[in-house]
């Protein structure tokens, strides 16, 4: 049997699962998870106000009237003083999920290129691939679930902080998912991708093995 083709899929998954392992991690380095608008009712602002924030850092730009001022901020700072718009549990679930699907898909990386290396005699059922690759995209199917119900709990009415508030700043209604969370549901979307490879690889060395047979005899 010709096993090249299910050699070139496994080669093939191992490209997906970088661009996948890619798109992740370009989320969590990226701060635009949420995005939002932030308006005062006290002041009357030059410019108006804006934040954006990803799992561990964000920023706050706000006009008390006296000008822009640019406050960055530590979501895990805000989470140890109670103060952070993320629910402790939720980002915990969040990025613990996230860190194990990561890890699933680094797995799966290995198990092609162990599969492609090795030398067939017959062919190979890439269990580990496939349950690896079913194991990261329930993981990260969780993350993004957890994230986005944090989202509706805790973020859709505020994400400022208490002495914000009172100054007058709202973000009540003006606050939607950023790019970066995209990626992150596009990273889930891409790991689809070995399923079908890892399938034509069987059919093409089926395929090829019957025309094989067709010409010895």
């Amino acid at each position: 049997m010709n096993f090249l083709c299910q050699r070139l899929s496994f080669y093939a998954s191992f490209i997906v699962y970088g661009i996948s392992i890619s798109l992740i991690a370009g989320s969590l380095i990226s701060q635009q998870w949420i995005q939002g608008k932030v308006v005062n009712s006290k002041v009357i602002a030059m410019v108006e106000g804006k934040m954006h924030a990803g799992l561990f850092s964000g920023v706050r730009v706000l006009d008390w009237g006296l000008g822009v001022r640019t406050i960055p901020f530590s979501v895990l700072s805000e989470l140890e003083e109670g103060t952070s718009f993320f629910g402790r549990g939720y980002w915990f679930g969040t990025v613990s999920f996230t860190a194990f699907g990561m890890l699933f898909i680094l797995l799966a990386m290995i198990f092609c290129l162990i599969y492609g290396m090795k030398k067939q005699k017959e062919y190979i059922t890439p269990y580990g691939i496939m349950g690896c690759t079913a194991l990261a995209m329930i993981f990260l199917s969780g993350a993004a679930l957890l994230f986005y119900v944090n989202f509706s709990q805790y973020m859709i009415d505020t994400v400022l902080l208490d002495s914000q508030m009172e100054a007058g700043f709202s973000t009540k209604g003006k606050i939607w998912v950023g790019y970066s969370f995209q990626l992150f549901i596009a990273s889930i979307v891409v790991l689809l991708l070995p399923f079908i490879l890892l399938y034509l690889g069987r059919v093409n060395c089926c395929r090829s093995d019957r025309v094989m047979e067709k010409t010895d005899k």
